[in-house]
């Protein structure tokens, strides 16, 4: 429940900032949500790639990149020593 919560507050802070939460990018954000700890960029793209055939590895690392920059993630993705945006090879 406390994930769920959490989703609906990143997702209402990104509504507040007024960024456009596309499908693409709100699936994306459902799925960090989904995954204990820090998922990697490859394997949120193999999870999301069913449900967008056009996807790419890119896509999926740049909407991780706008959420980090945000704030939104869950705490437990926005480690500083391995955090989303210094890992470079992500997927």
């Amino acid at each position: 429940m406390g994930a769920q919560r959490d989703l609906q507050t990143a997702k209402a802070k990104l509504e507040r900032l007024s960024i456009r939460l596309t499908p693409l990018r709100s699936a994306v954000l459902e799925a960090i949500y989904q995954e204990p700890g820090r998922p990697a960029v490859d394997k949120l793209y193999r999870r999301l790639a069913p449900g967008f055939p056009k996807l790419q590895p890119t896509s999926v690392r740049s909407a991780v990149h706008v959420f980090d920059k945000l704030g939104v993630l869950p705490e437990e993705s926005r480690n500083a020593e391995n955090g989303w945006t210094n890992c470079k090879k992500m997927c």
